[in-house]
């Protein structure tokens, strides 16, 4: 195993230990500080949604991090699986959802997958968004400090990410009681 391997199991094991924890996404509109602003992306911030101080935690894997998080073959139709492939790998579920669908915030959140592509260059890309605790959905772009807050949904993000899908994130490790529900504040105003 080569040394980057080492490092990209690093991350996946500091991450897992996070989850184990009983972590699930606290972050709400808190916005990235000076430190931690770069070792997240739009997929960092939804998928995995860590805190300032969990992000902290992994600033000596900060390279090994990056490459998680930004290192993906954006050809079309495989993104989305690449993504859900690292999330499995850190010990959460991923599975597709709607935006009407109720999820437990206690163990679970949501996501909306954007994909962008442009013909005169040939080239792609991604944009993912989190459904906050409130039912508004926050995005963080590239390695910006601050945090877009959306009440309702965009069909487009930017005018040229186009919503392809919603998906629900589950951390399995948290243990529900028998009395915990689902509920969902807040249904984006959107169909999908």
């Amino acid at each position: 195993m080569d040394n980057s391997e080492k490092k990209r199991q690093a991350i996946i094991k500091k991450f897992n230990g996070i989850y184990k924890r009983g972590y699930v996404p606290s972050r709400n509109r808190q916005e990235y500080t000076y430190k931690t602003a770069s070792m997240v992306n739009c997929f960092g911030h939804a998928c995995f949604n860590l805190d300032n101080s969990e992000l902290e935690e992994l600033g000596d894997l900060k390279d090994a991090l990056y490459d998680f998080l930004r290192k993906f073959s954006l050809k079309y139709g495989n993104y989305m699986d690449e993504a859900s492939k690292r999330i499995r790998e850190v010990g959460l579920k991923i599975e597709k959802s709607s935006i009407k669908e109720e999820i437990n915030s206690k163990n679970q959140w949501k996501i909306a997958y954007y994909y962008l592509y442009d013909d005169f260059w040939g080239s792609c890309d991604a944009h993912f968004m989190i459904q906050e605790k409130d039912g508004t959905w926050s995005s963080k772009l590239g390695s910006k400090q601050e945090v877009e807050i959306f009440e309702k949904l965009p069909k487009v993000f930017h005018d040229e990410y186009e919503l392809v899908g919603i998906y629900k994130i589950t951390n399995p490790y948290v243990t529900l009681d028998k009395d915990d529900s689902t509920n969902n504040k807040n249904d984006g105003g959107i169909e999908l």
